[in-house]
């Protein structure tokens, strides 16, 4: 089976027909009432709609006080986004239209670390007292019978209710949308109207609660209703209305066997690769495959997580654009000697089955973004695929191919300890299934820091490593950069933290795969005062889980961690003339999430005192019900006490 997926062609016909509705006098006098869950603003109408030419969206939004403007900060649109156009009225009747993106102001709505960053898109002419009015359409472009943006892939699903109550959610699928689709219901939450007019049914939701969004929670798991829409392939259409067991063995085997196997084409190029990579591998499955997956990714270059040179060398976006049959042509993609994540999961796999080892599968879903449904016939919904290998009495060892120079058996944090669905390569029996959580001692962070306190001055040197998640995390953030943007890139986020300070910077192996991403800087700050003064022994080192801006009361939804995790610190300085060490306490504290400790402690060394500071923190439990709430909060408090821990130096 060929299934061709091109690149969608954004033609900006007329999707919207008439003008703005008048706002009546009652949204005007619409104000906050936190007793109704309504605080900020309130989302008047959202509708979806499915045409199968397009996905339209229209969202109106009342805004009722500054904190509310956040309920008009959209996320990016789709790269097939077109004719949007919107309006923002104020109370006085005067209006600002805009229709372009460019209208828009970019806006930073959180961040996550050095990996991720949340933009948005804000209006013009947003206040605290204002009507936002947004429409816009996702256009379905290329092969024939393609019923979603290209951009999306074959499935795609969106979460309606959100952090602002909503009055109206309306989901429409039109006669003309023909792939698969349902509308999943929140337990315990409103149920939706459901009208059939004709081939076109539509789903109301009324009043849906705020929902807010809880520090160390996960989307999925707010139980908020769901929809979804997926193309469902020809050979498993019979079984999609039938019984879900037997849907699920049809896919495994009629499906998946087809797409990790059957559809595969190799030739004289792949036999060469397979005789050069295969060479010599142990005879444990499991080092057989870690090795093999080192020499793959040194082999062939995985353009999803490029180097800056090959964003100058390749034609990145055209490798990221192959098709399905492209995508299966392990010939070419060898020839080429480029990949992408996906491709390389097909080399590795093929390649595993040249070297006489018939791995397992784990098609996974990313925790953050769904659960996996099983319930739902959807053989697209799945995000990536895991390759496992037994080890001897010691479980699967799961690889991800996919993810560049990492260590072999990183399995990445959003797959773990979350539902998958497993694949015997061997029989092509598939069952339900779950990648086991990595422990701390994978992840780990290092920082080693030396002071020195000339005349009324103070300097710094740190140096850092990693293993596991974290390291990953460090190779992302630098290794499509030079060596002069990864310094100023690791120089400005540490001035950011240390305005006061004046700081050079370095990194090193981002680009290497036989090195793990090390970084150091330096950095000189005022020395406070003439007399005795307190000083960070840890200056620029992040937190090992961000302290959110504020915490909710209580909670109703489950404490999720991102990994485990150690991170350890320590601080080093040759006590100044004339000072003296304050005596501290060591700072030591446990519960079920982890350990956290701080202490200092001093040497003769030579003529003087030698002072050594250690932070350490193990992240051990990765999730909690709600009832856990309490103590989780206190394992946070620790964190922050630690991290605000200051050496005393006296002057007598």
């Amino acid at each position: 089976m060929s299934i061709s997926a091109p690149m969608a062609v954004c033609l900006c016909v007329s999707l919207h027909a008439g003008s703005w509705a008048p706002i009546p006098q009652n949204v005007w006098d619409m104000k906050e009432d936190p007793a109704q869950g309504v605080k900020g603003a309130v989302v008047l109408e959202r509708r979806m709609t499915f045409t199968g030419m397009a996905v339209q969206h229209r969202v109106r939004v009342r805004v009722l006080s500054e904190a509310g403007r956040a309920a008009v900060a959209y996320l990016g649109l789709t790269p097939e986004s077109c004719e949007l156009e919107g309006r923002t009225v104020q109370r006085d009747g005067s209006v600002v239209l805009y229709d372009k993106v460019g209208d828009f102001t970019g806006k930073t709505l959180s961040e996550g670390g050095d990996a991720y960053v949340q933009k948005g898109l804000v209006p013009p002419g947003v206040t605290p007292d204002c009507v936002v009015e947004v429409r816009w359409a996702e256009l379905v472009g290329g092969g024939v019978g393609r019923q979603l943006p290209t951009s999306l892939g074959y499935s795609a699903e969106w979460r309606l209710g959100g952090r602002y109550k909503v009055l109206e959610d309306v989901v429409e699928f039109g006669s003309g949308y023909k792939w698969s689709a349902t509308v999943l219901p929140g337990r315990g939450g409103p149920q939706p109207e459901v009208r059939n007019s004709g081939r076109t049914r539509t789903f109301v939701f009324r009043d849906l609660p705020a929902r807010e969004e809880v520090p160390f929670s996960l989307a999925p798991l707010a139980d908020r209703p769901v929809v979804m829409a997926w193309y469902q392939p020809e050979l498993l259409v019979g079984q999609a209305h039938g019984n879900l067991e037997n849907y699920w063995q049809m896919a495994a085997r009629n499906y998946w066997e087809q797409h990790f196997k059957g559809w595969i084409k190799t030739g004289r190029a792949f036999r060469a690769l397979a005789e050069e990579l295969t060479a010599g591998l142990p005879a444990d499955p499991a080092e057989a495959a870690s090795l093999l997956l080192r020499r793959l990714d040194r082999r062939i270059r995985n353009v999803s997580f490029p180097t800056l040179a090959e964003k100058s060398s390749l034609d990145v976006v055209a490798i990221q654009a192959d098709d399905y049959d492209a995508r299966h042509d392990l010939e070419q993609i060898v020839r080429r000697g480029a990949a992408t994540a996906e491709e390389m999961g097909f080399l590795f796999i093929t390649l595993l089955e040249k070297a006489g080892i018939h791995p397992r599968l784990a098609l996974v879903q990313d925790r953050t973004r769904s659960l996996l449904r099983l319930a739902v016939p959807n053989v697209f919904q799945m995000d990536d695929v895991l390759v496992g290998v037994p080890m001897a009495g010691r479980g699967i060892l799961w690889l991800d191919p996919g993810l560049r120079f990492a260590a072999p058996g990183l399995v990445h944090p959003d797959y773990q300890g979350w539902d998958a669905l497993l694949l015997d390569t061997a029989r092509w029996q598939p069952e339900k299934g779950m990648v086991p959580i990595q422990p701390a001692a994978v992840n780990v962070s290092r920082y080693a820091f030396t002071h020195a306190f000339p005349e009324d001055a103070w300097t710094f040197q740190v140096k850092a490593d990693f293993t596991g998640y974290p390291e990953y995390r460090q190779r992302r953030r630098f290794m499509s950069r030079s060596p002069e943007e990864q310094a100023r890139t690791l120089k400005e986020a540490l001035e950011k933290i240390l305005p006061e300070a004046t700081v050079t910077a370095a990194v090193q192996h981002a680009s290497d795969p036989d090195a793990n991403v090390t970084w150091s800087a330096e950095g000189a700050l005022d020395r406070p005062g003439p007399g005795s003064f307190h000083f960070n022994p840890f200056p620029g080192m992040p937190s090992p889980l961000a302290q959110p801006a504020s915490w909710p009361e209580r909670r109703t939804e489950p404490v999720v961690l991102e990994h485990l995790g150690i991170q350890v610190a320590t601080s080093e300085f040759d006590l100044p003339a004339g000072y003296r060490l304050a005596a501290s306490e060591p700072f030591v504290q446990e519960n079920s999430f982890g350990k956290v400790g701080f202490w200092v402690s001093s040497a003769p060394q030579g003529e003087g005192t030698r002072v050594k500071a250690v932070f350490k923190v193990e992240v051990l439990r990765p999730s909690a019900p709600p009832e856990a709430y309490r103590e989780f909060r206190t394992f946070m408090d620790w964190i922050d006490q630690a991290c605000r821990r200051r050496i005393l130096l006296e002057r007598p």
